[in-house]
């Protein structure tokens, strides 16, 4: 059974030379690799290190921890006992997820991109992220597209865009990429009027030293009103 409360802890059963190693999951590579909980036998005299290797594979030593290895624990031992233990896990953290969702409706009737109100994402420095925006539209006329454009800090390590609209309820679509904040996104240039259809953008960003926000912008492609409708919303993931 794994133990999920404290896993791959070190833990002293009994007394010798013998430390057992809770049981747990950690993934190498793509693959989630379970470890069984597992005693082992301490050098005697000896600083113990316990890690599991590249492999997966839950290892002891007495000469350090190896590159790429998940540290446990180091172990000091006696001739007969065990001295000291020291726990060496890193500290595991949960990826902090949030949403934002547009509450009223949104309209455009230019080519002038604005803000869409709530669709927005507070942003640090030197953090990492991921944000996907589904967007639910329509046009007042054919040529009344969604255009995206996502603002964001100054200067970004690094940042990437992405926008999927359907322009028809028979799956047309136009998809478009950009790489800078600011960067207008344009829909098809036809669309199915008065119909609700689908957007998608999709968003890495590697911030830099600017901490700041990150906001959708909407705009109508041509001639005719944009409308964006409440429910439309955001999921921003912190790695």
């Amino acid at each position: 059974m794994l133990n999920l409360q404290n896993p791959l802890a070190p833990i002293i059963v009994g007394s010798g030379l013998v430390l057992t190693i809770n049981s747990g999951m950690i993934t190498v590579g793509n693959a989630v690799i379970t470890i069984s909980q597992t005693v082992l036998n301490l050098i005697a005299s000896s600083t113990n290190y316990i890690f599991i290797n590249n492999l997966g594979v839950l290892t002891l030593n007495t000469t350090g921890f190896v590159s790429g290895c998940l540290p446990i624990c180091t172990v000091v031992t006696t001739a007969s006992t065990i001295s000291t233990i020291t726990d060496s896990r890193p500290d595991f953290s949960v990826p902090k997820t949030q949403l934002a969702f547009l509450t009223s409706t949104y309209t455009n009737a230019t080519t002038t991109a604005s803000n869409i109100p709530g669709l927005v994402f507070d942003v640090s420095a030197n953090t990492k992220y991921v944000i996907e925006f589904n967007l639910y539209y329509q046009g007042s006329a054919g040529t009344a597209g969604l255009d995206i454009t996502i603002t964001g800090p100054a200067s970004p390590t690094n940042i990437i865009y992405s926008y999927i609209e359907d322009a028809t309820q028979t799956g047309g679509s136009q998809d478009s990429v950009a790489t800078a904040f600011g960067t207008k996104l344009t829909g098809a240039g036809t669309i199915t009027p008065a119909t609700n259809l689908p957007v998608t953008a999709t968003l890495s960003l590697f911030n830099g030293v600017n901490a700041g926000t990150v906001q959708v912008q909407g705009s109508a492609s041509g001639n005719g009103t944009v409308t964006v409708q409440p429910g439309s919303y955001g999921k921003m993931i912190q790695l």
